[in-house]
């Protein structure tokens, strides 16, 4: 592949009307390669007092998407996760520096890493 691999997710919740779900999809179905809607969710707990809508599973399993991808939150903020809202995992800011350049960083170039 040429280039980046463009997702763009809205999660939908009794905040947001299916109005504005639609303007979002809409927005973006001819800029990115997939346009995704989804139930929100509550991972660790990290959001207090929130009905979750997507559906819960008794199985854990290891998050290998922090090896294949990089998240960019609307301010140019790269994170390794798709979850962390808060940027909590910076490794680097597209408003700075090029995507190459942040993935090939020292912080996401680890040597015992499974690319």
């Amino acid at each position: 592949m040429s280039r980046p691999l463009v997702r763009a997710k809205i999660m939908e919740f009794d905040g947001i009307s299916k109005e504005e779900t639609q303007e979002f999809f809409d927005k973006w179905q001819d800029m990115a390669d997939f346009v995704q809607v989804t139930g929100i969710h509550n991972w660790s707990g990290a959001i207090k007092d929130i009905k979750i809508t997507d559906e819960r599973s008794l199985v854990r399993y290891p998050c290998v998407i922090m090896w294949y991808s990089l998240v960019i939150n609307w301010n140019g903020q790269a994170t390794v996760c798709s979850v962390d809202w808060n940027t909590e995992i910076q490794v680097g800011n597209v408003n700075n520096d090029p995507i190459h350049r942040i993935w090939q960083s020292p912080e996401l170039n680890l040597p015992d890493a499974p690319r």
